[in-house]
């Protein structure tokens, strides 16, 4: 996730860099601004999901409604 101001496009299985990519990423029309997103208790998240070794790798190739 980065610092605040900061935003790495880097690979990544850490659930909270996946929700700020989805936030934020190339793919989302609207991207939402760091004002927008609670950067710090991302980083909390992530900092969570790193110690214990959550990651998510799920393919994902359609959407169902």
């Amino acid at each position: 996730t980065g610092t605040p101001g900061t935003w790495s496009e880097a690979v990544s299985s850490n659930p909270a860099d996946l929700f700020r990519h989805v936030l934020q990423g190339n793919a989302n029309a609207r991207p939402l601004a760091d004002a927008r997103i609670d950067i710090d208790g991302l980083q909390d998240w992530h900092d969570f999901c790193a110690t214990k070794g959550f990651e998510f790798n799920m393919i994902r190739n359609q959407i169902q409604i």
